[in-house]
Formats: structure tokens, C-alpha cells, sequence
């Protein structure tokens, strides 16, 4: 399966120049140029190599199929038996900009294999979260062409596109 999920790579920045008594002389407002330091910067942060708190690399998989709130903290019906649970993905494929304000991707991928009983467990959704247990919801998916229903022994790979 692969899915991807756009950031904005173009920011607003304000210049104001205040007289000494905070007057204002000019302002000037631009988009920013982003580096393709920072864009590695940015994708470290959100999606880094190591486990750390804030980056959303941890993929999770659930049969319900439901609209998360704002809030929501792990999937409705999240599978966490049979191979299935959320695990930490795998960081590759990172692709700099090449030119400023440039877009970046990276890859966040893990293949799972059904290692429970004969049981087939149905998978219809997808999503990224910031930590193990719990933690934000970064980005979900539906299976656009309905559930996969995997037997003892079958994998899936998912593969999650970042792009910013």
C-alpha cells in the first residue's frame, strides 16, 4: 500500500522596522527560503532515523473504518495481535530539494506478516502516529480499494511518501 501526505513548504515571513519609539518605518513581507539543510532538518525532526518523541514514524493498522477527531490517540479497533501491532517504521529513500523551496520525500515503510492462528484478520486502514503507545495522529489512510484480508503467513507492506 502507498500513501502520501503533503506539508506546506512555503512560510510567510515578516520584516518590520520600528522607530526607537516602536513606530512603524516599513515592513516588508515574503515567502521564506528554505535551505535543502532545512528541509533534512525537517524531515529529522518529524520523521527521524532514531525513535524519538514527536516523530511520526509509527505505523499502526486497524480493520474499523471511522473519521478521526482531533483528538484520537490510537485507531479505532487498532490491531495489536497476530504481527499486526504498531511497530516503528523504517526510514528511507530520503529525496533532498534541489533547488530552494524545494520539495523533499522520504519513505516510512514496514512489511507486516500474519504470524497469529489460522484466524484471517481484515485490514482497512492505515496511519501514522508520534509514539508507540498512544501519541498524535499524524496522518491516516483508508484502503481506497477496500480491505485486505490477509491469511496465516501473508504480508503487507506499507509504504508512507512524506512529502514537504
Amino acid at each position: 500500500m502507498h500513501y502520501q501526505t503533503v506539508r506546506p513548504v512555503v512560510n510567510w515571513v515578516t520584516i518590520r522596522h520600528l522607530d526607537a519609539n516602536d513606530n512603524l518605518m516599513s515592513e516588508q513581507r515574503f515567502t521564506n527560503n528554505r535551505t535543502d539543510m532545512g528541509a533534512l532538518w525537517e524531515t529529522n525532526l518529524l520523521h527521524g532515523t532514531q525513535v524519538l518523541t514527536g516523530s511520526a514514524v509509527f505505523i499502526a493498522l486497524t480493520g474499523s473504518l471511522f473519521t478521526p477527531t482531533g483528538t484520537v490517540t490510537a485507531l479505532l479497533g487498532e490491531i495489536a495481535t497476530f504481527g499486526f501491532s504498531r511497530v516503528h517504521g523504517t526510514r528511507q529513500n530520503y529525496v533532498a530539494p534541489t533547488a530552494i523551496n524545494g520539495t523533499c520525500t522520504v519513505d516510512i515503510y514496514h512489511q507486516f506478516m500474519h504470524t497469529g492462528t489460522g484466524t484471517s484478520v481484515g485490514i482497512g486502514m492505515a496511519a501514522l502516529f508520534t509514539l508507540s503507545a498512544v501519541g498524535t495522529l499524524y496522518a491516516l489512510a483508508t484502503f481506497t480499494q477496500g480491505p485486505a484480508t490477509l491469511a496465516l503467513g501473508e504480508k503487507l507492506d506499507v509504504t508512507w511518501t512524506v512529502s514537504g
